[in-house]
């Protein structure tokens, strides 16, 4: 199931590595960052899956009819199967509380310097798409300066103002507060205007933001909810800003709700292993779980 649930990730992963020259060791250790965030998900369905599986084998043997005949009731088969669903519903909330939020930091500081370093790692005569809203085209970089020839750029960053570019050359230049832009040569600018107008302006110099930051380190990385840690979160909630209380409120609940939700799906399965349909000769509860926790799992952000 993780490795089901990280493959699309993977897959975006392996596009870094490949077409993007990022190393084999800074690969592995993005996978290795994503690992907690996803085994958290995974752990209730597992659980529930391995409670259902052998629940299920009990009841098609009939030996489930043979506990009861020897006095065993339901909540002595229910005791053990609560007392591991707590365990784990306990190892998730701290999991979700401690190692997952310190993992989605630095996951989140390791992508942004992938950015900053491979954001003009630019692929000659390739449609490259390294920053989100922007296609940049190249037909060559030369060995030194790293001048670019031949520039195409589609920026869709603002779907209300969608530019295209083209440039005879262009260089990457730091500005301000470590913020990148491309300083295109003799070009021009093309934009469509609202009631089928079009717009061109030729140019012999353009700066174009690229909206990124270069040589990012971690001690400028802004942190998002999901990345701090319960001091920081209990910090932010009782903030005066009312708009971030509110989102470090619900990033708190967020954790303690999904592990809660894994706990209730464990003690629901149960039930539903000890149930077995006389049409499919198996536990009908095993064809009822494997929907309610794939909708349990896409409801989590």
């Amino acid at each position: 199931l993780t490795f089901l649930i990280l493959l699309p990730r993977m897959l975006v992963l392996l596009d870094l590595w490949v077409n993007k020259g990022v190393a084999v060791g800074v690969f592995i250790d993005m996978i290795l960052w994503l690992i907690p965030q996803f085994v958290v998900a995974v752990a209730p369905m597992a659980l529930l899956i391995g409670i259902l599986l052998a629940l299920g084998r009990l009841a098609q043997d009939s030996e489930t009819v043979v506990l009861k005949a020897s006095g065993v009731s339901l909540y002595q088969i229910l005791f053990p199967i609560a007392t591991l669903v707590s365990l784990f519903t306990i190892l998730n909330v701290v999991l979700n509380m401690t190692l997952v939020p310190a993992s989605f930091h630095r996951f989140a500081i390791l992508r942004s310097a992938l950015l900053s370093s491979n954001t003009l790692a630019l692929k000659p005569q390739t449609f490259n798409q390294t920053i989100s809203g922007l296609t940049i085209y190249i037909h060559e970089r030369s060995e030194t300066g790293g001048i670019l020839h031949g520039i195409l750029i589609h920026d869709e960053r603002k779907p209300d103002e969608i530019v295209t570019l083209t440039a005879r050359s262009g260089q990457l230049l730091i500005q301000g507060a470590q913020n990148s832009i491309l300083l295109l040569q003799d070009g021009s600018r093309h934009e469509k205007l609202p009631g089928g107008r079009f717009r061109q302006l030729r140019f012999s110099s353009y700066n174009l933001d690229l909206g990124v930051s270069l040589g990012l380190r971690e001690e400028q990385h802004q942190s998002s909810h999901k990345e701090m840690g319960l001091t920081h979160l209990w910090r932010a909630i009782a903030m005066d800003d009312p708009e971030e209380s509110l989102k470090a409120n619900a990033e708190l609940h967020r954790r303690l709700a999904f592990p809660v939700a894994g706990f209730i799906l464990g003690l629901f399965s149960v039930s539903l292993g000890l149930q077995q349909s006389h049409l499919t000769g198996r536990a009908y509860g095993f064809v009822v779980a494997v929907p309610s926790f794939f909708v349990n799992f896409l409801r989590q952000p």
